[in-house]
């Protein structure tokens, strides 16, 4: 059996919801047709451990932020504690990996690709994903300063590896459509996030088809940036967001 766990960074359901009912949204509102349970956590704000880079590697290492005492975002190499990945891996168990926050593949053998947040200093496996993950990640650590050579390289490289994956068509027209809501929306930050997310999520789909593996999980957060800064409320919701 295959399983596939998509990981919503910090949405409101309630929100969301409403959101699948106002716009139509079938998927969204399959997605709450599907058993769910609850789990707690006893972190408070003030302790600086509610964060989701924190809730997120006890999510994958079933321990309490208390047992796993990981507190920033980056600080993966720091996960003393076996991840998911890794514990499936020494059952044989093949998985795919991709942008899970604040973790890292480690010595998981059967983790046949792992495509890591690009706020950690890990490497993506196979190496041809890094081809990848480098403008992203040059875009958030570094979007102050962009060298027009670097931009060049990243471009040229992230180019081949979508030549390779059969998706240089599929860019194309998100790349027309980029354009027209950079224009519509005035370059506002939620058009870029959520361009970013969908070009990841049509990658994972092709490095999924191709591996098969029998787990595999996919992290996205564009929702969440949409609930911080233009959700405010229900009123906020509208098709174009």
């Amino acid at each position: 059996m295959k399983t596939i766990f998509l990981e919503l960074n910090e949405f409101n359901e309630n929100l969301l919801q409403e959101a699948g009912k106002v716009l139509h949204l079938k998927n969204i509102q399959r997605l709450f047709s599907f058993y769910k349970s609850t789990t707690w956590t006893d972190d408070t704000y003030d302790s600086g451990f509610l964060e989701p880079w924190v809730q997120w590697v006890s999510v994958h290492t079933g321990l309490s932020s208390s047992e796993h005492q990981v507190k920033h975002l980056g600080n993966a190499p720091q996960v003393a504690h076996k991840q998911l990945w890794e514990k499936l891996s020494d059952k044989k168990i093949s998985s795919g990996i991709w942008g899970a926050m604040n973790a890292k593949r480690s010595n998981a053998a059967d983790c046949l690709f792992f495509f890591p947040d690009p706020w950690t200093d890990e490497n993506a496996y196979p190496s041809e994903l890094n081809a990848l993950l480098q403008p992203l990640r040059h875009i958030s650590q570094n979007y102050t300063s962009c060298p027009k050579l670097t931009i060049a390289r990243l471009i040229k490289d992230l180019l081949i590896l979508t030549k390779k994956n059969k998706l240089l068509g599929f860019l194309g027209k998100e790349i027309t459509s980029l354009a027209k809501n950079v224009l519509r929306y005035k370059a506002k930050p939620f058009v870029f996030v959520s361009f970013l997310d969908l070009l990841s999520s049509h990658f994972f789909l092709e490095y999924q088809k191709r591996f098969c593996p029998t787990f595999s999980l996919l992290f996205l957060n564009s929702i969440a940036h949409l609930q911080h800064h233009q959700w405010t409320s229900k009123k906020s919701i509208s098709p174009p967001l």
